[in-house]
């Protein structure tokens, strides 16, 4: 993903059990640099958005799903549906 003038990301899911969602690059154990708390909720239609703050260039992106307390997990704790980068107005 080319980040020049990017600095914000919108995430789309559905049914979400709590989770704690990180956006690394380059690695998914790479820099973070953007997390996302959302809580439990039912349904389809969530969005929830996110600022980062990354120098521009190519790099890898890797969108790191954890559970409500933080921790790896197996457990299916959100249905992702879409994402959506932002260049500031």
């Amino acid at each position: 993903v080319d980040f020049t003038g990017l600095s914000q990301l919108i995430v789309g899911y559905n049914n979400c059990s709590g989770a704690l969602v990180e956006l690394h690059v380059d690695s998914p154990d790479g820099p973070a640099i953007g997390t996302l708390v959302l809580p439990a909720k039912e349904g389809s239609g969530q969005s929830a958005e996110m600022t980062f703050d990354m120098t521009a260039g190519f790099h890898d992106l890797y969108l790191v799903v954890k559970d409500a307390e933080g921790k790896a997990t197996t457990d299916v704790v959100l249905q992702l549906d879409w994402i959506e980068f932002v260049q500031p107005q």
